[in-house]
């Protein structure tokens, strides 16, 4: 059987340098440069005009912000956090329970192959592949795939590395 390569992620799609969501993600906070030059703008500005209450005023937000951005860092999705070794498992056959994310969004796409169920959505940034069906994804009930993925135990479905689906 000969297969056609979907997704690697071993292969970029697109390289985009952004810096506006560095550190976060939808499950976390996320903060850009622009916003943390912002804030010690105005912390800044708040001191110089009171120097008592602005004082008290800028040591709140700088708690604030300090708080906010470890947490960023600190409550990443696991899968950004690197286990000591990950085995890639390889499973193929076809898509069988076939649940795909409604236009609107609010829902994980889901399906699986075998014994491997996989979730994923659009909205969420992983490493692994998420172009849903509702947003021109190939993954259809019945399709015949090979699927690289890797398991991550404290989340729901298992990330895909590779798709491949039989031509």
């Amino acid at each position: 059987m000969a297969y056609e390569v979907i997704f690697d992620v071993s292969r970029p799609a697109y390289t985009v340098t952004d810096f506006s969501t560095a550190g976060g993600s939808r499950s976390g906070p996320s903060f850009g440069a622009t916003t943390v030059v912002l804030l010690a703008i105005a912390a800044v500005t708040i001191a110089a005009r009171n120097r008592l209450g602005g004082l008290r005023s800028a040591l709140g937000l700088g708690v604030i912000l300090v708080v906010w951005i470890l947490a960023s860092v600190w409550l990443e999705p696991t899968l950004l956090i690197r286990p000591r070794t990950v085995a890639a498992k390889v499973v193929t056959g076809v898509v069988r329970d076939f649940v795909p994310m409604p236009a609107t969004g609010h829902a994980d796409e889901q399906f699986c192959v075998q014994d491997a169920c996989f979730h994923y959505s659009d909205y969420e940034v992983t490493g692994g592949f998420n172009n849903t069906s509702s947003h021109g994804g190939p993954i259809r009930e019945g399709l015949p795939v090979r699927i690289t993925y890797v398991e991550y135990p404290r989340e729901r479905g298992n990330k895909i590395v590779k798709l491949e689906i039989e031509r």
